[in-house]
């Protein structure tokens, strides 16, 4: 018997509303396939007393998302129950603050080396590592049922295309600056950039750092900048946007700094579709350039003193160098299909016997985090960081993908239109204050 718990609280993430009953699709379909008996549990709904049968015939606890409904329903089966299942535990956002929750909402306590952890990407597993060194990870990316096209409409212009939410730590602010660089150095080559989606008004929650309108912030950015080639598309219902992506050449970008940018849905169907895309290299965006080769270009992620961040510069060139060599991605790849990705789930549960039912061991970072959210908490239960320098965090920045510093020698002295010598509110990053001439360049905010 295998157990899917399943809950849409956490589909206020608009791609969550189709990563979440993907994952429930491909667990039904593995079921299927060995022969075995499947039961989904929607916590939001099902009464958990009227499957007791079922639950205490459990062999695989299948948990597709996170919240404080799914850590007592484990607890209940593993621990009340005293019911011997495997845990299949997606991680989404945990790995990058040492999951942390699953401690404090009662779920951590009862993990052992038997569980199986599924990480999206190679970095986001190497995050998790910094939470449990022995416990196991496999990774296996989302599905995508997007195709190619053979009559793509092709514009008169270059058309970068973003898909995604609106959000500071998407890092949308630094990509207007880059364009408006473009656009006064580069006059010559045209182009258009449509940015599709809506605000998250969350801010960096992580640090405590509030959202300050940022919707409003990128049309006044725009307005300031003279971008009369970059449009604000606003939100596009999923299937209308799929066909357009599909339909349309195009190059996708995401500058992305993201604490959890563990995937990238909407890069993998442009890419499937056929398009080039300039990616921050950062969480799973790495993976992508692996798969399609030089159809993808990476914009390394550099430390600053106020965490991950991009060179302007290097982002520039990498626009500049799509619009004077243009081309279309030629691979294709079934690696991202329903069926590879339901055959990786098939294959990981043949090979597992009973294992150690040892506990894993935990991390001092991952403990340290936890209690460091204690101290800290106030109104944002997810605030476990003082800030964006805050040592702790760089361990997972690190794992991300940040990397070395920005070094240049050459600097042409233009600022950020948001920057100030004597201080100034990042989108980001959040207040910055008696900011020295060499960190204007480390972090990313000096041409």
């Amino acid at each position: 018997m295998n157990v899917i718990l399943y809950s849409e609280d956490n589909f206020v993430w608009t791609s969550m509303q189709e990563i979440i009953p993907g994952l429930v699709d491909c667990w039904k379909e593995v079921s299927k396939r060995r022969g075995e008996e499947v039961l989904l549990l929607n916590l939001d709904a099902d009464d958990l007393k009227s499957h007791m049968p079922s639950l205490l015939k459990c062999q695989n606890l299948i948990v597709t998302s996170f919240n404080i409904k799914i850590s007592n329903a484990v607890v209940l089966i593993r621990e009340k129950l005293g019911v011997d299942a495997r845990i299949h535990f997606h991680l989404h956002g945990l790995a990058s603050v040492g999951c942390w929750p699953l401690f404090e909402f009662g779920m951590g306590r009862l993990l052992k080396k038997s569980d199986v952890f599924y990480s999206t990407c190679k970095r986001d597993a190497v995050a998790f590592k910094l939470t449990f060194e022995n416990a196991r990870c496999e990774i296996v990316p989302f599905h995508s049922s997007t195709i190619k096209s053979s009559k793509r409409v092709k514009s008169d212009v270059t058309t970068f295309v973003y898909v995604g939410r609106l959000a500071e730590q998407k890092n949308l602010h630094q990509l207007l600056w880059v364009c408006a660089l473009v656009n006064k150095e580069h006059s010559n080559l045209k182009y258009r950039l449509k940015l599709f989606g809506k605000g998250d008004d969350l801010g960096s929650p992580n640090m405590d750092i509030p959202p300050i309108d940022y919707l409003n912030f990128l049309k006044k950015e725009i307005e300031d900048l003279n971008l009369k080639n970059v449009s604000l598309e606003g939100f596009v219902e999923r299937n209308k946007l799929d066909q357009w992506i599909i339909e349309n050449e195009h190059v996708f970008i995401s500058p992305s700094l993201h604490s959890d940018e563990n995937f990238g849905i909407a890069a993998l169907k442009s890419l499937m579709a056929g398009s080039t895309a300039i990616l921050s290299d950062w969480g799973g965006h790495t993976d992508f350039k692996s798969e399609f080769k030089n159809a993808v270009s990476l914009i390394s992620v550099k430390e600053g003193s106020y965490g991950p961040c991009l060179d302007p510069l290097e982002l520039k060139n990498a626009i500049v160098d799509k619009l004077e060599n243009y081309s279309i991605n030629s691979i294709s790849t079934d690696n991202y299909s329903f069926e590879r990705v339901v055959s990786k789930y098939e294959e990981i549960l043949s090979q597992q016997d009973r294992g150690s039912t040892e506990d894993l061991m935990r991390s001092t970072l991952s403990i340290d985090v936890q209690s460091k959210r204690n101290k800290l908490i106030g109104k944002r239960q997810c605030h476990c960081f003082e800030s964006y320098s805050d040592e702790m965090a760089q361990d997972f920045f690190r794992a991300y993908g940040m990397s070395d510093q920005i070094v240049r020698s050459e600097i042409s002295g233009e600022l950020a239109p948001w920057v100030k010598d004597s201080g100034f509110v990042d989108p980001h990053k959040g207040k910055v204050e008696n900011i020295k001439r060499n960190e204007l360049l480390t972090n990313g905010w000096i041409y």
